[in-house]
């Protein structure tokens, strides 16, 4: 679980926002003109299109919850990732906002399950972002040859072929 939790869900992250970000020059270019809202960036990312979409959980007693019971025993799917669209919590929440206010979204857990890597996870995405604001402009990623994770708790990719033109790389450095 280490080293799932430690690995996959900070490379899906990363590949997620390079993804968002080819497909929003807008906000790549917001990021390149203010580097300070990268940790911003991260946080909406982790809300907006976060690395795990739930876990599965086996319920410890009964429970009413909105009108439904829960019996103990039973296997519940907690989709984080509906929750960081509640709009009870978040205004516009099907909406990125790089300035978005209430940045207490699920994507790392809650309680005695937030994560413990939590705050590496952000150091290595925000600084994976500085790098990669520069060299974005001048990369095409191939989805047609891409493959999307085939399981329903994660989102990032398998694989996502790219390529980098490397004399603008040049040119521009």
């Amino acid at each position: 679980m280490l080293w799932l939790a430690g690995n996959e869900t900070t490379t899906n992250l990363i590949s997620n926002g390079v993804v968002f970000l080819l497909n929003h020059p807008d906000v790549l270019a917001d990021l390149r003109n203010d580097r300070t809202l990268i940790s911003d960036f991260v946080e909406e990312m982790l809300r907006y299109d976060g690395p795990v979409m739930g876990l599965f959980r086996i319920a410890t007693r009964n429970v009413e919850f909105r009108g439904k019971n829960i019996s103990k025993g039973d296997t519940l799917w907690l989709l984080f990732s509906s929750g960081n669209l509640d709009a009870d919590t978040y205004e516009a929440p099907e909406t990125f906002d790089l300035h978005r206010r209430n940045k207490d979204h699920l994507a790392l857990g809650k309680g005695i399950h937030f994560c413990m890597g939590s705050a590496l996870a952000r150091l290595e995405a925000k600084v994976a972002f500085e790098w990669l604001i520069d060299l974005l402009p001048h990369m095409k990623l191939d989805f047609e040859n891409g493959k999307r994770i085939p399981v329903p708790i994660l989102s990032g990719w398998v694989k996502l072929p790219m390529s980098v033109d490397v004399g603008a790389l040049e040119v521009a450095s």
